[in-house]
């Protein structure tokens, strides 16, 4: 199986995100798994700049996720798993399953940050919103906890697409064989998500 993920952080650099994914990643090399990962600093693939995410937020995001779609307009990857994605347009990414961390649309509602970074909050999660409800019809969604859930859903996302993975997907849980189902992966086959 080729996973391609697509991540605006990872590890070393970065936070929460970038060790999630990279753990997870490893897991699954160790399990036979093809990974490849794309982000502003590799270690795969290099696309985006690090240093314009934290300078200007929202752009630094767009920019990355219009530079990722560009280069993969034509892949042959299995899946490809999608960290916070905004893709504007010309998704390619066919077969996908979108990890949510947290929302903008979360933050916004709860009025989270002074006046200015409200509004700007409340700017990005349109864009969010956006760009999620525009996914392939048979996207998969998982977030980390059942608030980032409850705001995909509230977002405009199907709640049937939706799983909630709080920060990992243990082997054998009934999430790990509903994403298996999901996936059209077989008993036999390996795991497409899991660690511990």
């Amino acid at each position: 199986m080729k996973l391609l993920v697509c991540t605006t952080e990872y590890f070393p650099y970065g936070a929460g995100i970038a060790n999630v994914v990279y753990n997870v990643v490893e897991q699954l090399k160790g399990m036979g798994i093809e990974c490849t990962v794309c982000s502003p600093t590799g270690p795969d693939i290099k696309l985006g700049n690090q240093a314009l995410i934290p300078k200007i937020g929202i752009g630094g995001l767009l920019n990355y996720w219009h530079q990722a779609s560009r280069y993969f307009k034509d892949n042959d990857y299995d899946v490809v798993w999608l960290q916070n994605p905004f893709i504007l347009t010309g998704n390619p990414f066919k077969r996908c399953l979108v990890t949510m961390h947290s929302t903008y649309y979360g933050s916004s509602t709860h009025g989270v940050g002074t006046f200015p970074l409200h509004l700007y909050k409340s700017l990005v999660a349109h864009i969010e919103r956006y760009c999620l409800t525009r996914m392939p019809p048979d996207t998969l969604f998982t977030g980390v906890g059942q608030p980032v859930c409850e705001e995909l859903e509230e977002i405009g996302v199907v709640q049937n697409m939706i799983t909630c993975i709080p920060n990992g997907l243990m082997p054998g849980s009934s999430a790990h064989w509903m994403i298996r189902n999901r996936c059209g992966r077989s008993s036999e086959s390996q795991r497409m998500i899991s660690f511990s």
